[in-house]
């Protein structure tokens, strides 16, 4: 039945994760930094296009023919950040920790120079899962990436959220494209390594 392969998925993550759904924010600090946007353009423009140009900046996903061959190795082409990097790794790369708060059944964080992106991690602080916003992508064209990837393991409404899904599996990470129905631009991409937080669920 569609959706019901991405559902175990997404629900065997939640039951290795946490169950506490209590919202913690992680502390202000008074001397961060903003996110840089050196190279943006500095001209007067609207918030919509300051935005925009911003999206433009962020490091990019790149969708081609060795994206799932890749990633079954825990390598994310285009990104600078593989399934299993330490939390150390992440904060040298985009600064200190912004965010603190619970979804789909375990805690992720979020980092001060990097938009659009969470993680979450396993007991031995390496990275098992990431949400990356569709701006993260070279694609968001789902006829495309379907074209440039191949058939998935499952696609639909997902039983999950509502959202229609692709899914794919590359070795032992999960891959899923996530947009408000089957015509919409891809809004998020989700990686999971469902295996790393079993074997090391999560410290809280």
């Amino acid at each position: 039945m569609k959706g019901n392969v991405y559902a175990v998925v997404i629900a065997a993550a939640i039951l290795a994760g946490c169950q506490d759904a209590e919202k913690e924010k992680a502390p202000e600090d008074a001397n961060t930094q903003p996110v840089s946007t050196e190279g943006i353009d500095n001209q007067p423009q609207s918030e919509d296009s300051h935005q925009e140009a911003i999206m433009k900046a962020e490091p990019k996903v790149f969708l081609d023919d060795s994206f799932l061959s890749e990633l079954s190795q825990n390598k994310i082409k285009g990104f600078d950040i593989s399934i299993g990097a330490s939390k150390k790794e992440v904060t040298e790369i985009y600064g200190r920790v912004s965010e603190r708060d619970f979804y789909d059944g375990g805690q992720y964080l979020a980092f001060e120079h990097l938009s659009g992106a969470i993680f979450f991690f396993d007991g031995q602080h390496r990275v098992y899962a990431m949400d990356l916003a569709g701006f993260h992508l070279n694609t968001a064209d789902i006829a495309e990436i379907r074209q440039t990837l191949g058939t998935p393991e499952d696609e639909g409404d997902s039983h999950v959220d509502g959202e229609w899904f692709l899914y794919y599996q590359a070795g032992e990470n999960s891959v899923i494209f996530s947009a408000e129905n089957g015509n919409a631009p891809v809004d998020r991409m989700r990686v999971i390594n469902k295996k790393m937080v079993e074997e090391s669920p999560q410290n809280l």
